[in-house]
């Protein structure tokens, strides 16, 4: 279900795109995966801020957020990603700035650790 909301996603199509992502958050809730639930609601999020939708991108991106609080990874510097877009919809252009930055420290916490692992597995 993922899948096919990026698919439709990706060919213009919001309506159904939104559909298969609230579905698989749907499906992600009842099924207690934690991590696919914050992946479709970041979709969910993604989808509302190109439509326009701000506060309901926002929300989506915040639940999203939270459920990835303490878990380093991609999809948490996507989803922050995702909320600095929201902001430079909203707000100034130096708080943006700053969210866009936190992310790139973020991918080069992640590339630290990827490269710490590395040396441990090579070594």
């Amino acid at each position: 279900m993922f899948t096919l909301a990026q698919t439709y996603y990706l060919r213009g199509s919001a309506r159904e795109a939104e559909y298969f992502a609230k579905q698989t958050a749907d499906l992600a809730t009842q099924l207690n995966t934690p991590g696919m639930l914050s992946r479709a609601l970041a979709k969910q999020g993604e989808i509302q801020l190109h439509l326009g939708q701000l506060e309901k991108a926002r929300t989506c991106l915040s639940r999203a957020s939270a459920l990835l609080a303490d878990v380093p990874g991609l999809d948490k510097v996507e989803i922050h990603r995702l909320e600095a877009e929201v902001k430079a919809a909203q707000t100034d252009e130096e708080t943006t700035q700053l969210m866009f930055d936190d992310s790139i420290k973020m991918l080069e916490d992640l590339d630290a650790a990827f490269r710490q692992f590395d040396s441990l597995a090579l070594g």
